[in-house]
């Protein structure tokens, strides 16, 4: 049986940091495409619980789970990273230090339904 491949958009408003929210549906991230305006920021992630609670990803190692991101970019994702991901939102920046993107930015989320 062939998986789905799925897009999601993951839209950051001019002057804001945080995407709107995005319910994969049970679909696996697989990479981030990134549009060729994109204000210079690497990419951090918050998980949500489906109840409205937001928390930041971090890897197992504790640090924050950063995407190197650039203008027009493409980035593969390990599977596994993401593999129980349903509700995400994205960020330009870090949680300590976020960049506000210069005009409406949407980051596509390429996913795989399994």
């Amino acid at each position: 049986m062939v998986s789905k491949l799925v897009l999601f958009p993951a839209t950051i408003a001019s002057g804001q940091s945080v995407s709107a929210d995005v319910d994969t549906a049970g679909a696996t991230v697989l990479m981030i495409g990134l549009p060729s305006a994109w204000t210079a920021a690497d990419l951090t992630f918050q998980v949500g619980d489906g109840l409205g609670g937001w928390m930041n990803l971090h890897a197992a190692d504790g640090t924050e789970y950063t995407v190197k991101a650039a203008a027009g970019r493409c980035v593969l994702l390990p599977p596994a990273d993401f593999a129980r991901v349903r509700y995400l939102r994205v960020r330009s920046g870090t949680s300590a230090t976020p960049v506000a993107q210069a005009a409406e930015r949407v980051v596509q989320l390429h996913g795989r339904q399994l």
